[in-house]
């Protein structure tokens, strides 16, 4: 595990995986275990895209940089951001799975197809965002 902008996977998975597992919790509280696939996938995606913003670079670098070598923070970089997403989608799963196993599989495909292919969509700027 390395830096946001210089891996695939960072110190930051683990709490990935925990918020999708506690939304997916939330929203199985009022909702199917669908409609909280989405509920988190969306939220993982709005949460990626602003923290690879200038303002959400300006607030993790303030308050949430308190990793290794992490005082320098300049956003993740595409393949983390995906990475990041999938993991939200890793806790939904474990969750669900749990709630309902026949979620699992279907889950973790589609949260992994759908976030590469919308946050590819926002960082069309990609040489920027690839992995160097």
């Amino acid at each position: 595990m390395g830096k946001s902008k210089e891996s695939l996977i960072d110190v930051w998975a683990l709490a990935h995986i925990f918020v999708g597992a506690v939304i997916c919790t939330i929203g199985l509280l009022w909702t199917s275990p669908v409609r909280s696939f989405f509920i988190v996938l969306i939220a993982a995606i709005l949460f990626e895209i602003f923290e690879n913003s200038s303002y959400g670079i300006a607030c993790s670098k303030r308050f949430a940089c308190i990793c290794p070598g992490e005082s320098e923070y300049g956003g993740d970089n595409f393949w983390n951001s995906v990475a990041d997403i999938i993991f939200n989608m890793v806790g939904w799963n474990i969750v669900s799975g749990v709630y309902d196993p026949t979620y699992w599989i279907g889950g973790f495909v589609w949260a992994s197809v759908l976030s590469i292919l919308i946050v590819g969509w926002y960082l069309q700027d990609c040489d920027k965002y690839m992995l160097q």
